[in-house]
């Protein structure tokens, strides 16, 4: 078992976009690449995956600026291995200078997948805060 994370290029962060983050994530969830470009060309997102050999395991996009970091997307192919939380917290090390937020949706009706990833932002050491944002015809 050879693990890597690697800073992936734009055209690297197409195909994981085009390959996985679109069957990944909702539809309402997934924002034009074209937004993804325009940012990434602007020096404003970074991608990074997570690689067992040859292997993807898991991708990250992260959108940042001087203090933040937003997890824009994050997603672990192969789940409850332990993977998720290894990457993540390396992710926080690449990050260190800036604050690290996450983005996790209400949970609604006892929902079991919302439920899930919450806990797994709490045990990998992120605050559940009292800031929402409510999004319409999204």
């Amino acid at each position: 078992m050879h693990m890597k994370i690697v800073k992936i290029d734009l055209v690297q962060i197409q195909e994981i976009y085009d390959n996985y983050l679109v069957n990944d994530f909702i539809v309402d969830e997934v924002k034009p690449f074209d937004e993804i470009k325009r940012m990434y060309l602007d020096n404003k997102y970074e991608g990074y995956a997570y690689y067992d050999g040859n292997v993807l395991i898991a991708y990250a996009f992260i959108a940042f600026d001087d203090d933040i970091a937003l997890l824009d997307y994050f997603a672990c192919i192969y789940r409850n291995r332990g993977y998720g939380s290894l990457f993540i917290n390396e992710l926080k090390k690449i990050y260190e200078d800036k604050i690290m937020v996450v983005e996790c949706e209400k949970i609604i009706d006892n929902d079991v997948i919302q439920e899930k990833r919450l806990h797994f932002y709490l045990k990998n050491d992120f605050v559940l805060t009292d800031i929402s944002l409510n999004l319409y015809y999204v």
